[in-house]
């Protein structure tokens, strides 16, 4: 479903007054500000990701924090597709992430099946900076796109060496995640894992409205 049908359907799902529904739009509004300003990098350097490259994602080590991923357990709980995947993340803990679709003909190469609710980490990933212990910018990118796009790159890390506001800071965004709900945000665990507790904390709300 598309966002104006997923924020209508959100809203007869859950009260207004519901904790999950404000935690899912406080999410949203975060990824909402990081694509924008990532997008702004993007017109600024022309950086870009290698057209179908899937070498991040077949990481098994990829972390998240639950709160990250409330938008997608709530859009997989509102279209019934969340029993299914509960099954499939059962033991998927030391695995690459289980939305992940590799191509079945090229090594390396793939797309991500949630790509409107994947997690901070795969939409900093390569468009992002760091703080140092001096709390200076350092550009964290993808070396893949480094090989592929070597000036674009570099433009980003001289702005990044700038503190220029256009590169996105991975703690920035990680602490307005975490402001949207302290507690779900202060543990990262497998992406797989985060995605497993996020589905169940919001099905025990889908059930107790719903009786």
């Amino acid at each position: 479903m598309n966002r104006r049908e997923f924020l209508s359907k959100l809203k007869i799902t859950f009260p207004e007054s519901a904790l999950i529904r404000r935690r899912v739009l406080g999410v949203l509004r975060v990824y909402d500000a990081l694509d924008r300003h990532i997008n702004r990098l993007k017109v600024k350097t022309g950086l870009q990701c290698v057209a179908g490259c899937g070498r991040c994602c077949e990481n098994p080590r990829v972390s998240a924090s639950v709160i990250e991923f409330l938008p997608l357990a709530a859009d997989l709980w509102m279209k019934d597709q969340a029993s299914d995947a509960l099954k499939i993340l059962e033991d998927a803990e030391h695995k690459q992430c289980v939305f992940y679709k590799p191509d079945p003909l090229v090594e390396g190469k793939g797309r991500c099946g949630i790509y409107a609710y994947r997690p901070l980490i795969c939409r900093l990933y390569g468009f992002s900076a760091n703080r140092d212990k001096k709390q200076s910018p350092i550009f964290v990118g993808c070396p893949m796109i480094r090989e592929a796009f070597p000036k674009e790159y570099g433009a980003a890390e001289n702005l990044s060496d700038q503190k220029s506001e256009v590169v996105p800071v991975m703690s920035d965004y990680g602490a307005q995640i975490a402001a949207v709900d302290p507690e779900l945000a202060k543990k990262q665990v497998n992406i797989n894992v985060a995605m497993k507790e996020a589905l169940v904390k919001v099905g025990l709300l889908v059930k107790l409205n719903n009786k």
